[in-house]
């Protein structure tokens, strides 16, 4: 039997962005306050605290203040990607208010951890 294994790490901050390319006039153009929802996701190999998951989500949420607190330009796509290469995830995802948001997922992840 093959077992694929995850640890997943959610956290929470208050960030602040805005979207350059906004048209004219509306909201997104200026900076606004939203509650971030992360939630990321590893593939481990074996079942025993590879990654131990509370402090992959300590480490996610120091940066995330850090990095994300803004103000700042950047997209849910944009702040999901960069989690994802920065702590060599599967899949992260990022969300506004813990509504909309996006997904992000590395290509292939499958394919090198079983070769």
């Amino acid at each position: 039997m093959s077992i694929t294994r995850w640890v997943k790490a959610y956290c929470t901050f208050a960030g602040i962005h805005f979207w350059p390319g906004a048209p004219k006039g509306h909201f997104l153009g200026h900076p606004h306050r939203h509650l971030f929802h992360v939630r990321a996701f590893a593939v481990v190999g074996g079942p025993d605290r590879e990654i131990e998951f509370i402090a992959l989500k300590e480490k996610i949420e120091r940066y995330c203040i850090r990095y994300f607190r803004g103000p700042h330009t950047l997209s849910c796509e944009m702040m999901a990607e960069q989690l994802l290469r920065h702590f060599r995830l599967a899949q992260c995802q990022v969300d506004e208010d813990g509504e909309n948001g996006a997904v992000v997922m590395e290509e292939g992840w499958w394919k090198e951890k079983k070769e």
